[in-house]
């Protein structure tokens, strides 16, 4: 695991905050994150696809 990969899955207190709701859930929709953190829909939706091009989301549910 390199460093940029650790700085870019953690660069972000919401991005953070997604992906343990991702460990919580399983599979959840973006609408349900965006009420469930209050945080902007676009905004979660910026965040899943950084954590879909680090490998760690996917269309649905957890990669692994």
């Amino acid at each position: 695991m390199s460093v940029d990969f650790v700085e870019s899955l953690f660069s972000s207190r919401i991005r953070v905050r997604v992906l343990k709701a991702l460990i919580k859930y399983k599979e959840v929709n973006i609408t349900k994150l965006s009420r469930e953190l209050g945080v902007n829909y676009k905004v979660i939706e910026y965040h899943i696809e950084a954590l879909k091009r680090l490998g760690i989301a996917r269309r649905r549910g957890l990669v692994g």
